[in-house]
């Protein structure tokens, strides 16, 4: 009776050493001060980026912003002077001066005129400059990022600069709710969540005691959410791809705020015709994915020959009419040229065959991992007969391939099925924010 009471206490003390406890999800729910730190230089170029930087954070409305004629209403009203402050590189103080936190600092790394008018105006540059997120309580940097080489004026940097910002300055958030069909996010406008927004969910940290240690054990990534309404400060959004665990209230959510770009290979199969496309696409979370890419492959005419060709896809589009965790059903519409090389005619001459297809149909995507799908279709192929002329001197352009009349030029069926199998493979470090 001594040892099975003795061991309970033992199992007992064991199990309670490994018991988890949840960590609650980081959430920044509320605005925090950012300071845009003035340039101290007297470059032109360097102020009207710092001013650039200040706008397009704004923007983003998740803080609130304190450019250079905030800092000096704010100094003027305390009798200071920025030019002092600055002058001694004292950020600290005016962190303190303001109640801010963080501030941002803009050091130029290169910028180069691309061109001057006749009034000696700069009409365009090649411009490089590092971005760096300061805590004002220490004066270490926290994070940083790089812009450029930018190519043009001003106006064509802010795109990339508003997405550098964000990468710097992501937003965290909590999963309050969820349903069969949606879940309900702890942001919403007032941090500048929009529809379209990928987020990233993660499980909650475990903080466990092995012994008399206790450490935390890191949540896992298990798939991605995407915004759709939005009020002031929550959002609703629907799952739209999960590798882990059911999605549970408390579990965290990161933003996914850069440009995305995946990739597409398999084999296209179908009578007589076989290739190997590579495709890239953008923004893999839209209801609408346009892809482009090459493709190799091998053909057997009418005279059963076989010819070898390049070309596209040039436009692989789907339109996703289903769109669930695990699987994506959608209607494709694609265009497909192709070159056909090293034919020759019957008296020798060589010639280059240009044919084009369009093809109509469904794809489905299915899950197998965080990053990759397995990818079927079916396509119904409409196309040219394939047209054929010299691949040599321009002094043949007027004269036609030369076929036997009883075999005639060899041609390919053109309408028929085709059937796609291959990858889809997403670059999860890189997925774009905003889609609709």
């Amino acid at each position: 009776m001594k040892k099975i009471v003795l061991s309970f206490m033992l199992l007992s003390i064991w199990t309670t050493n490994l018991t988890a406890q949840l960590i609650k999800a980081n959430s920044n729910t509320k605005k925090k001060r950012l300071v845009i730190l003035p340039s101290n230089k007297q470059e032109k170029i360097h102020s009207q980026i710092v001013d650039i930087v200040a706008t397009e954070a704004s923007k983003l409305t998740r803080y609130e912003v304190y450019n250079r004629q905030d800092l000096e209403d704010i100094l003027k009203e305390q009798s200071l002077q920025m030019s002092g402050l600055m002058a001694n590189e004292d950020p600290i103080k005016i962190g303190k001066i303001v109640g801010a936190n963080e501030a941002i600092k803009i050091t130029i790394d290169e910028s180069i005129p691309m061109s001057i008018d006749k009034s000696n105006v700069m009409m365009g540059m090649v411009l490089s400059f590092s971005i760096r997120q300061i805590d004002l309580s220490t004066s270490q940097t926290i994070n940083s990022v790089n812009v450029g080489p930018l190519m043009g004026d001003f106006s064509q940097m802010r795109p990339q600069i508003s997405l550098k910002l964000r990468q710097l300055f992501r937003i965290s958030a909590e999963v309050l709710d969820v349903d069969s069909k949606e879940v309900l996010v702890s942001v919403g406008e007032d941090l500048g969540v929009v529809k379209g927004s990928i987020f990233e969910v993660i499980s909650p940290d475990e903080k466990r005691k092995f012994g008399e240690k206790e450490v935390v054990i890191p949540g896992r990534s298990i798939g991605f959410i995407k915004i759709g309404r939005t009020s002031k400060e929550t959002s609703r959004s629907k799952i739209i791809r999960r590798w882990g665990k059911e999605v549970k209230p408390g579990y965290s959510l990161v933003e996914k705020p850069t440009i995305g770009n995946s990739i597409h290979y398999g084999i296209i199969a179908s009578k007589n015709d076989y290739s190997v496309p590579f495709t890239l696409f953008l923004k893999p979370f839209n209801n609408v994915e346009v892809k482009g890419g090459l493709s190799a492959g091998v053909l057997i005419d009418s005279r059963q020959k076989t010819n070898f060709y390049f070309g596209g896809p040039l436009i692989f589009s789907t339109y996703k009419l289903i769109q669930s965790s695990k699987l994506t059903l959608g209607g494709i519409a694609n265009l497909y040229p192709n070159f056909i090389f090293g034919k020759k005619d019957d008296e020798g001459n060589s010639l280059i065959g240009v044919r084009a297809k369009a093809a109509f149909g469904l794809e489905a995507n299915i899950l197998t991992s965080a990053s990759k799908d397995l990818v079927f279709a079916v396509e119904l192929v409409f196309g040219s007969d394939i047209g054929w002329s010299f691949s040599d001197s321009s002094d043949e352009n007027d004269k036609k391939p030369i076929w036997d009349n009883a075999i005639g030029a060899p041609n390919f069926e053109p309408n028929r099925l085709q059937f796609r199998f291959g990858i889809r493979n997403l670059n999860l470090d890189i997925i774009d924010m905003v889609g609709n």
